[in-house]
């Protein structure tokens, strides 16, 4: 915990893995609103999330902040009313679409320089959801600060990472 004009718990590697393996099992599966499917492909090329109440998610927020990470789905976070978005994206239900609804579980003053992405622990988070290897290569080289980078055949295996000190499990996935 930082102290000083206002309390602020510092997270650690371990508090994240364990927020994130818990986010994946517990919450999740319940903010799904639904899976789209656009009108037109390019859709996204001019959609600017923030004026219809959204942010970007998982792919497009790893894209977006560096990774090497052409989305194939798209994912918004979206807050209670998601008629505007539906209408500007044009947007319409479909099971298998590739652009995913989810609802917005936090205070949006909480991050207030976000812009158009949601937090990056979500967005790694959601990466590591995926359980597909190009995501998971996106969301080992967010977490380690820079862009989405190519981890060697035993990281792949087995998800590790390893220090001169310590072999720890980079991101634990509940089962």
């Amino acid at each position: 915990v930082q102290k000083g004009a206002s309390r602020r718990l510092t997270p650690t590697l371990e508090l994240q893995d364990r927020w994130t393996a818990e986010y994946i099992r517990k919450l999740r599966p319940t903010l799904l609103v639904g899976r789209f499917a656009p009108e037109e492909s390019d859709w996204h090329v001019d959609f600017e999330p923030t004026q219809h109440g959204a942010q970007w998610g998982a792919e497009p927020a790893a894209a977006r902040a560096g990774a090497n990470l052409a989305p194939g789905i798209w994912t918004l976070y979206v807050g209670e009313e998601i008629t505007p978005v539906l209408r500007a994206a044009k947007l319409r239900k479909d099971d298998r679409g590739n652009v995913e609804l989810r609802t917005r579980f936090w205070a949006e003053e909480a991050q207030p320089n976000a812009g158009d992405c949601a937090p990056a622990l979500l967005t790694i988070a959601d990466l590591i959801a995926t359980r597909d290897r190009r995501c998971l290569d996106a969301a080992r080289g967010l977490r380690e600060g820079g862009e989405g980078k190519k981890p060697d055949k035993a990281e792949r295996r087995g998800l590790i990472t390893t220090s001169p000190s310590t072999t720890r499990f980079f991101f634990p996935l509940a089962s």
